[in-house]
Parts: C-alpha cells; sequence; structure tokens
C-alpha cells in the first residue's frame, strides 16, 4: 500500500537560505566544501574517477 507524501514546498526564504548560508565546518557537507576550497585539483583526483582517453 502507497503512503501518501507531502509535496515538497520552497520558497523565496527557504531558497536563499539553502543557496546562501554556508554549512558548519564541523559538518559533513562543510568538511566537503572545505576540502574543495582547500586543493581543487587534488579534490577531483581523489574524488573523481575519470580515465583520459586520446580520441583520435
Amino acid at each position: 500500500m502507497l503512503k501518501k507524501r507531502d509535496a515538497a514546498r520552497a520558497n523565496l526564504e527557504t531558497l536563499y537560505r539553502i543557496f546562501t548560508v554556508p554549512e558548519a565546518p564541523d559538518s559533513s557537507l562543510g568538511a566537503i566544501d572545505q576540502a574543495i576550497a582547500d586543493d581543487v585539483i587534488g579534490f577531483l583526483q581523489t574524488h573523481i574517477v575519470a580515465v583520459e582517453h586520446d580520441l583520435e
């Protein structure tokens, strides 16, 4: 049996808070944000898996 779920709602105030208020430095997202800010190239090399191939 399916449960009825409330629809997500957003308004300008909540969107502003989500996209402008920084995360707490001791939160998981705050730690990721700090890692990216400290060393973008290193973070991408460690966390993004991609293999470079010559297109020719």
